[in-house]
Parts: structure tokens; sequence; C-alpha cells
């Protein structure tokens, strides 16, 4: 069994909170490894990131969900 990405440990908005946190380090620590390096490239490959999983009211949102979309917007294009 794969061990969870962290992400997916996300549970409440506490946790997603430390999330972007962890994820502004890892953009201090491992900028080069981002895809999208400037706050506009960032929150663009976010927001393409949930306009392109289409969720509707079909699929329930979770936070591991979310928390997916912050993650994904380091590399999304």
């Amino acid at each position: 069994m794969s061990e969870k990405q962290p992400y997916e440990k996300v549970s409440s908005a506490k946790e997603l909170s430390e999330f972007i946190m962890q994820l502004k380090e890892d953009f201090c620590e491992n900028k080069d490894e981002w895809e999208n390096c400037t706050i506009e490239q960032y929150l663009d490959a976010v927001s393409a990131c949930i306009k392109d999983h289409d969720y509707n009211s079909a699929i329930e949102l979770t936070w591991p969900n979310v928390a997916s979309f912050f993650e994904m917007g380091k590399y999304y294009e």
C-alpha cells in the first residue's frame, strides 16, 4: 500500500491552513522545483486545476480535494 500524499491527510480547515503554510515553506526552500513561481502563475494554475476537474454536485468536495488544488498549483499548466 502506498503512503498518502500530504494533501490526502488534510481533514479540517485548520489542517488546510497548516498545509498551505507547508507549501509556502516548500516554495522558499525548493523554488527551482516549482513550475509556477509567481503568485499570478500559481493562482492561475490553482484556478485552472479546479475548473478542469469540473467538480459538480455529484462529487463531494472534501478537505483533501481542496488541498490537492493548492498542491497541484505548483506544477499545473
